[in-house]
């Protein structure tokens, strides 16, 4: 199974009850969707999984550019990274275009948001839900 696959299992469960929730499969028909999509309390939300081992969260050009574009329209897209048990959110709002193309984006960059178990999934949606 991959990484990304069992993050979205970890977290597919603790989505607020009356959000309308969309695991994002596309394939090579819309290249660079972030893996989830969510909307609740009128607010849309889109999210990039990262399951990773080392301190690189390898982002295609195609995931930083769709990120990027949607963000400039208004969007909220955020990246969601797990290393061994340890949750960390980044939002796309807060790096330019640049950064993210070279790579300068990773685990050791200051996170927005960062979990360790017992993981409080009322913080991480209230934070993605209302940090923009």
């Amino acid at each position: 199974m991959a990484k990304e696959s069992q993050l979205w299992k970890l977290i597919k469960p603790h989505f607020p009850k009356d959000a309308h929730v969309q695991r994002i499969e596309t394939g090579g028909t819309g290249r660079g969707v972030p893996d989830v999509n969510f909307a609740h309390q009128g607010k849309e939300i889109w999210i990039e999984l990262k399951s990773i081992k080392g301190n690189h969260l390898t982002l295609t050009e195609f995931q930083i550019v769709w990120m990027h574009k949607r963000r400039a329209s208004g969007g909220r897209c955020f990246i969601l990274a797990k290393k061994n048990k340890e949750l960390r959110v980044f939002r796309i709002r807060d790096f330019q275009l640049t950064e993210l193309l070279q790579g300068n984006v990773n685990w050791n960059t200051e996170p927005r948001l960062s979990l360790v178990p017992p993981y409080d999934w009322d913080t991480l949606f209230k934070f993605i839900l209302h940090s923009y």
